[in-house]
């Protein structure tokens, strides 16, 4: 990255090999979920043996009744998370911004990560009302608010700027959730979606998982999801090239008395109103699996962050922002390469994916802004403590990939709870407060570390 790595020539290497090989890898999952849209898959014969479909399954999801309503509902749906993010991020950062002291101000807004990872099933445990649209955009407020919020700080700190930087990050936010633009958030969509209101809350992505997981139909799934990836691949490289133009060239010298202890304190008050939210009667029973699996997790998605800071400019960072976020998530393809390298009931989906989900990737690459010679060790430790937040509270993976039910996480077993609708906020508290507390751990070392440490720039 400019005005980094002078003196760390071989670390610099070796994270930028790091960052080809995560894009790679991103790029052969997608073309995997391509081949197999052409494809009649059949699991007996596997995918070699499958026989060559054509455009068959393309234009049978097209020649279907439904497909631009899904496609329609899809671009809707992420129209209320960009609504949430501009308009609640932007008063947020407004706020932020109008705060006189540097360094409180840097730790106010690392301490908006606590919310903006906070356990989706959480915001379904408190607003059960699903139905119509405008509950899905009230689970979705928060979160997006949250992260467009620290977004806005974080490009404000570097910039070293007031209210116009601050919405300038702000609209940064909204250009990385535009480059899913036909994807909304998939765990606030399944717990927000039911057969009786499939007229407003079914995409495509749920299509393809309906499909894909639940009527075996993986090649007609794969055909659903390469539309959506290909139209968002489409979108996400312009926007790539606005995200490249509106970042700073290098971190600015900060202040940094402050942030510290505005981060922890904001951080503690956040755990505490997540604590009287969700109760502290019930308890969750917790396995060895639920727990190690998370701080898995964690750690690659602190080699993550390590490979994003190895981006050698922001142009860079941008084009991987675009292609991961247009092109990930293609649940057909990555389960049916976990079936075949043999990882289901295995920690390898959930610790691999979990740095690549949306909202993780997504706060990682605005944390990765901040990257300096001197704050990369400390950078990366706080993504591995925002990757095991998401990953603790997180119930689609281990939904997909834990078969047995004495290593599903807390997520999961607080989503049956939401669904059993019985006291559905007993608890919770073991899902939503150690992912808190993960969460405020990576907003202390961010503040701290991450933006108002001062950089040694000539």
């Amino acid at each position: 990255m400019e005005g980094g790595y002078r003196r760390q020539w071989p670390l610099f290497w070796f994270s930028f090999a790091l960052l080809i090989f995560v894009l790679l890898g991103v790029l052969y999952v997608a073309l995997f979920g391509a081949t197999l849209a052409f494809k009649d898959y059949q699991a007996l014969h596997g995918m070699a043996g499958s026989p060559w479909a054509g455009y068959t399954n393309f234009s049978s999801l097209m020649g279907g009744q439904t497909f631009l309503a899904l496609m329609g509902n899809g671009a809707l749906l992420k129209l209320c998370e960009l609504a949430a993010a501009l308009v609640g991020g932007g008063v947020l950062a407004m706020l932020i911004a109008c705060i006189p002291h540097g360094g409180v101000r840097a730790g106010v807004s690392a301490a908006l990560l606590v919310p903006a990872l906070a356990p989706a099933v959480l915001f379904a445990a408190l607003l059960p009302e699903t139905g119509n649209a405008y509950a899905y955009f009230l689970r979705s407020l928060v979160p997006c608010a949250c992260f467009a919020a620290f977004t806005g700080g974080m490009i404000a700190a570097l910039r070293n700027g007031g209210v116009v930087d601050a919405l300038l990050g702000v609209a940064l936010a909204g250009l990385l959730l535009a480059m899913r633009l036909l994807s909304p958030d998939l765990p606030t969509l399944l717990l927000a979606q039911n057969p009786l209101n499939y007229a407003w809350s079914d995409a495509l992505i749920s299509y393809s998982y309906r499909t894909g997981l639940i009527q075996t139909d993986y090649s007609g799934a794969a055909a659903a999801q390469a539309l959506v990836s290909g139209a968002q691949l489409l979108l996400a490289l312009p926007l790539a090239a606005l995200f490249a133009r509106i970042l700073p060239a290098r971190p600015a010298r900060l202040e940094a008395r402050g942030a510290l202890p505005a981060a922890a304190l904001l951080s503690v008050l956040l755990i505490a109103i997540i604590a009287l939210a969700c109760g502290l009667e019930g308890a969750l029973p917790l396995n060895s699996t639920g727990v190690i699996l998370p701080l898995l997790a964690g750690l690659a998605g602190g080699v993550l962050m390590l490979a994003l800071t190895g981006a050698p400019s922001r142009k860079w960072l941008a084009i991987s922002a675009a292609l991961v976020l247009s092109l990930g998530g293609n649940e057909m393809a990555e389960y049916l390469l976990a079936r075949i390298f043999g990882w289901i009931n295995t920690p390898w989906p959930i610790v691999l994916l979990s740095p690549l989900e949306p909202r993780v990737f997504s706060l990682l690459v605005v944390m990765a802004l901040s990257a300096r010679e001197q704050n990369r060790a400390w950078l990366c430790l706080a993504g591995a403590l925002v990757t095991a937040a998401y990953a603790w509270g997180d119930f689609y993976l281990p939904m997909l990939y834990i078969m047995r039910v004495d290593q599903l996480n807390a997520g999961y077993m607080a989503r049956q709870m939401v669904f059993s609708g019985e006291n559905p906020l007993l608890g919770m508290a073991y899902c939503a407060l150690p992912a808190a507390a993960l969460s405020a751990l990576a907003a202390v070392l961010h503040a701290r570390l991450g933006v108002c440490e001062p950089a040694n720039v000539k």
